[in-house]
């Protein structure tokens, strides 16, 4: 396993082999239907508040980021994506 595995908690450590690779894998940021390293590279711990331990890393995204999502969500209703520009009720039926 990873070194991020082997220095989370026991009761972490403790779950099954499909959740400790999840929490134990780096998490990225979700952009235009990807998973996607921050622009910058950085990346931050997540601490459990109550035990003070790190339980995964994720990326550390910045208004470049965010300015890189928002350029993606924006672009469907650019293209005049029925998803975009249709009323939820109209979606509905389909």
């Amino acid at each position: 396993m990873s070194t991020l595995m082997s220095a989370l908690p026991k009761e972490i450590a403790g779950l099954s082999r499909a959740a400790g690779g999840f929490i134990a894998k780096l998490r990225q940021l979700f952009i235009d239907g990807k998973w996607v390293a921050a622009a910058s590279g950085k990346t931050f711990e997540v601490v459990n508040p109550a035990t003070g331990e790190v339980v995964a890393r994720v990326a550390g995204g910045d208004k470049e980021d965010v300015n890189r999502a928002v350029a993606a969500e924006r672009a469907p209703t650019i293209r005049g994506s029925p998803e975009r520009t249709d009323r939820p009720f109209d979606r509905a039926g389909r």
